[in-house]
């Protein structure tokens, strides 16, 4: 009973009749019910899968002809058609005179789930070990010194070693001198707690004398039985180092080209406006004078005439002031001369009163104070920024009032521009077709600045703009965080 309860199935096998008797546990082995009588020798061998019954007929030719018992795994059919493993022992029990086995004796036990969990595990350990040949990174368990204790076969792959010939070596041969430091710092910090982790990146000679750059991320696994060492994961990160460094580059060209053009439109401008003002301001102010002396010249005698012509004249003249005033403004809007003859803060001013004129928005203002000067480039890329501003208020904002307050702290000029309007939706602040909203952002990071834009508490939205305030071959503090008001 008890031995049916472990699963242990005991038989007896008469040798000169070639029949078994067994246990209930032995029938049930193979699929059958208990039973009293004998099982033959063509039975027992339909019942073995096809592919182990040579193998099991030498099993018990050996069996017989052994000092000692043997052992021997074999599947088996049910008669449902399920395969089953099972684990035989047997050893000859009794001979003849004449020392021929006459009665082998064994045990079976069903080793099926072991055999299910063996298999399980080497499918497991296969494709454990695919993932660690054929990945992208390279596996590594080293001690704190940078002793190599094992190195996965991707090494080959990834860096040209084979891993056998890496492993007992020092990591740190292959790192570049000048990167050391910064890997034994990373090391320093994991061993600080077990499970600590950091990443730092290095350059790393391949097999081909040439030096890669890498990333690794290492683990403190020294408490863990089995490892017991610094468990690293190393990638070559070359190609994304090569594309950011193009890209770098591409953009520091772009802004570049953007600077020139942004000079050339700047210059273009101050050309217009001073022709605008000067040649057309002048013709227009000769017209007016020359006018008035016609009239004066050429006046009827008689009083009719003269108040006739004196009306036409005036309306005349009125006519070419609105166009002188015209002219001054748009050579002012093109680029103002208040901008360089009296510098920013008055330029700010200036447009700020603009604003209002044209749209009767009520605006308040702080920090505007004399001799506000950042040099002629910042100036001009802080008032083009400003008007950007007040444009899209009057654009898109729907707003009833504009606060504006200018600080400086640190090196750095603050331009703060809040309205209550309707706000800004978000997603436009990552459209490219944004152009005005791009325009702006460009100009400060040309000057080593940037723009954030935010909601206002209660409705509306937040620019703020900052750009260096300080003399040339002066650095700024670092660059201030934005602050929502």
């Amino acid at each position: 009973m008890a031995r049916d309860v472990a699963g242990i199935g005991i038989w007896e096998r008469s040798v000169s009749e070639g029949t078994w008797v067994g246990s209930d546990q032995y029938f049930r082995h193979y699929g059958l019910p208990p039973r009293n009588s004998v099982m033959s020798y063509a039975e027992w061998l339909s019942l073995v899968h096809p592919e182990d019954r040579e193998r099991e007929r030498a099993y018990y030719g050996n069996v017989t002809r052994a000092t000692h018992p043997l052992e021997s795994e074999y599947r088996v059919v049910w008669p449902d058609g399920s395969v089953h493993w099972l684990l035989s022992k047997a050893n000859v029990a009794h001979c003849d005179p004449a020392g021929h086995p006459v009665r082998i004796v064994g045990i079976n036990l069903e080793i099926t789930r072991l055999k299910q969990a063996e298999q399980a595990r080497r499918e497991f350990e296969k494709r454990f070990r695919l993932l660690i040949e054929h990945g992208l990174e390279v596996i590594g368990v080293g001690d704190a010194a940078g002793n190599v204790r094992y190195v996965s076969p991707s090494v080959e792959r990834v860096f040209g070693y084979q891993a056998d010939s890496v492993v007992g070596t020092n990591a740190f041969q292959l790192i570049h001198p000048d990167d050391r430091p910064a890997v034994r710092q990373a090391i320093e910090t994991i061993l600080q707690a077990p499970d600590r982790s950091a990443s730092v990146q290095f350059r790393c000679r391949h097999s081909n004398g040439a030096w890669l750059q890498a990333e690794c991320a290492a683990t403190n696994c020294l408490h863990i039985a089995g490892l017991d060492g610094i468990v690293v994961n190393v990638r070559d990160i070359t190609p994304q180092k090569i594309f950011k460094e193009q890209l770098q580059t591409s953009r520091h060209r772009l802004r570049q080209l953007a600077t020139s053009i942004e000079s050339t439109r700047e210059e273009e401008r101050l050309r217009i406006s001073r022709e605008i003002h000067d040649e057309l301001g002048q013709v227009l102010s000769v017209l007016k004078l020359d006018l008035e002396g016609l009239a004066f010249q050429h006046c009827p005698r008689d009083v009719t005439g003269r108040k006739d012509l004196s009306e036409r004249v005036a309306g005349l003249v009125r006519n070419i002031d609105v166009s002188i005033n015209t002219v001054h403004r748009i050579a002012a809007e093109l680029r103002p001369s208040i901008l360089n003859d009296l510098g920013l803060s008055a330029a700010l001013k200036w447009q700020l009163q603009e604003f209002k004129s044209r749209t009767g928005i009520p605006c308040r203002c702080q920090g505007l104070r004399e001799g506000l000067r950042l040099g002629a480039e910042n100036s001009l890329a802080v008032f083009r920024i400003f008007q950007e501003i007040l444009t899209n208020v009057v654009r898109h904002a729907e707003a009833h009032a504009v606060s504006i307050r200018v600080t400086t702290k640190g090196g750095w000029l603050t331009l703060r521009v809040a309205d209550d309007g309707k706000g800004l939706d978000p997603k436009h602040l990552s459209d490219s077709q944004s152009l005005g909203l791009l325009g702006m952002r460009e100009r400060a990071l040309l000057l080593g600045g940037r723009v954030d834009f935010s909601a206002r508490r209660g409705g509306g939205t937040v620019v703020t703009v900052r750009v260096p305030a300080f003399a040339s071959g002066a650095s700024p503090a670092p660059i201030p965080s934005v602050q929502e008001h």
